[in-house]
């Protein structure tokens, strides 16, 4: 009875402890797509306002509980293709403190953001230490985008192009600051045949831990989705899309995706702006529109 006792009491000693242990301390980094211009050092706040929105913050709202810092990048992704040295080793930096390796981390990227991040895993500018690392991808163009092909016809045509489309191009910034008439170098390096693309999806298929797609051109109702509706139009996917993305594009070879937002593969009928969390979640609840959720939801390295 001694010895059943003091056992007893070891374990709830043992227990005391692991109790007391703080938890571990958990990077949460969201890397931009396309379309920015400021460029600056990461910050531990949102400060250019892409993902969530100045009501449902990601940071505040909708990042997972695991998270005890944050990182948010600021990078020039409208005149940098998405394979180019600098924006692989800046997002690299971003990821990983500087180090090289990304550790005790949980990443997000979206859109662009993925390509630069899985064109610098592939290239050897750092690495995804995976016992403590993860890596979640929202919106990626892992294929390339069909809309991309398009950019270079809407900004040539800007001025005999719809409302809608023209609208599109601007708020996307699909074209080239220095000359409207030609589409960014940005987009033009995230066309389905741009040499550049050769082993993106294989990469993200191999280091990534969830994927969230789009479905749906129209997604939560917002100021894009008529913007989205109309590009889709445009570019005829002959496939469910986000408005910039097919979902051929966008889901990854090997992976099983789930309409239910608590899956770290998720397919949702949101559009290509919805998968930075700025238009929140859908109505009434449906599984399929939450894409704020899917952020929350996500889980560190166990």
């Amino acid at each position: 009875m001694a010895r059943a006792s003091a056992a007893a009491a070891v374990l709830l000693v043992a227990a005391a402890a692991a109790a007391l242990t703080p938890a571990a301390a958990v990077r949460c980094v969201f890397l931009h797509g396309a379309g920015e211009s400021d460029v600056g050092e990461p910050t531990d706040t949102d400060t250019g306002k892409y993902w969530g929105n100045s009501v449902t913050s990601m940071q505040d709202n909708w990042a997972p509980a695991a998270c005890t810092s944050f990182v948010f990048n600021h990078d020039d992704t409208r005149t940098q293709r998405m394979d180019s040295a600098n924006l692989k080793q800046r997002y690299c930096d971003a990821a990983s403190g500087g180090t090289g390796t990304i550790s005790d981390a949980i990443v997000f990227t979206h859109s662009m953001g993925n390509n630069i991040l899985a064109a610098a895993l592939r290239d050897g500018n750092c690495k995804i230490d995976h016992s403590s690392a993860v890596w979640y991808a929202a919106s990626a163009p892992a294929r390339g985008s069909k809309a991309a092909n398009f950019a270079q016809h809407l900004c040539a045509n800007n001025s005999t192009e719809s409302e809608a489309l023209r609208k599109a191009a601007e708020l996307l910034h699909y074209c080239d600051p220095s000359d409207p008439h030609q589409a960014s170098v940005a987009y033009q390096s995230l066309e389905t045949t741009y040499p550049g693309m050769a082993g993106i999806a294989e990469t993200m298929a191999r280091e990534v831990g969830g994927a969230m797609c789009g479905d749906s051109d129209w997604g939560l109702t917002s100021e894009y989705s008529a913007l989205f509706e109309a590009l889709a139009a445009l570019v005829k996917y002959g496939e469910a899309n986000d408005g910039m993305v097919g979902i051929a594009s966008c889901k990854l070879d090997g992976k099983t995706y789930s309409s239910d937002y608590t899956s770290d593969f998720y397919e949702a009928s949101i559009n290509h702006a919805d998968g930075t969390c700025r238009d929140g979640n859908g109505d009434f609840g449906k599984s399929t529109r939450q894409p704020c959720k899917w952020f929350k939801s996500r889980k560190p390295v166990a």
